[in-house]
């Protein structure tokens, strides 16, 4: 009778924890060992993505069913898409600020890190059924275009999507600083609001009427007694 043989199925080093608060799929772990006698054993993939997914060679999902979803980490901060919206402010306005956010998101050298779509809202963006999720879906094709009639509103709106709580801070630091002034009255200096998960489905007409009585509120109490 051949002698008992004990075989080691994976030896961990404190290399191989997970980290914290990390996605698996995006790290590999080196001190991830299995015995040469176990290895067969761990070359069949699991049914689903799970946990240790990659750990142990699984493959990824089909192209089909890979394309329908986005990983959680290559999304911009809350989970929106990267981009500006922007009603109320001239065409030298527009440039102005493009210029402004473009450096938010610059390299210590001056190069550009990720390309930040801005879209001048339109009339038509102001009518019934057109909601902000709508519009952030829209951001890649409307990218830099003018359009024939501007959206008409008495306070410049300047949105921001997808940008990190320091990041919002610069970006509204920076077009303050350059004394943007618009709207109906021609005199008006922007206000600014960031995209968040319940403005998603209500229209722009509504978050425009929501975020000029915020903005206006705190004008009144920004005024001295």
């Amino acid at each position: 009778r051949p002698p008992t043989m004990l075989v080691p199925l994976l030896t961990l080093t404190p290399a191989a924890l997970l980290p914290s608060g990390c996605g698996c799929q995006r790290h590999v772990y080196p001190a991830l060992r299995a015995s040469p006698a176990v290895l067969p054993l761990l070359r069949a993939p699991p049914v689903r993505c799970g946990l240790f997914d990659n750990i142990f060679g699984a493959t990824r999902p089909d192209e089909d069913e890979a394309g329908k979803f986005s990983r959680h980490l290559d999304l911009e901060p809350g989970g929106f898409p990267l981009g500006v919206l922007v009603a109320g402010l001239g065409d030298d306005a527009l440039e102005a600020a493009a210029a402004a956010i473009e450096a938010v998101w610059s390299g210590a050298e001056g190069e550009p890190l990720k390309h930040v779509p801005i879209v001048a809202l339109a009339e038509g963006d102001l009518g019934r059924g057109v909601t902000l999720r709508s519009l952030l879906a829209a951001l890649g094709e409307r990218d830099s275009v003018l359009p024939d009639k501007a959206a008409r509103v008495t306070v410049p709106l300047v949105l921001l999507s997808g940008f990190s709580t320091v990041q919002t801070s610069l970006a509204v630091r920076r077009l303050r600083a350059l004394g943007l002034v618009g709207g109906a009255s021609g005199r008006e200096p922007p206000m600014f609001a960031v995209a968040v998960p319940n403005s998603l489905d209500k229209s722009l007409r509504m978050l425009c009427e929501e975020i000029e009585g915020d903005h206006r509120a705190r004008q009144a109490r920004a005024k001295p007694q």
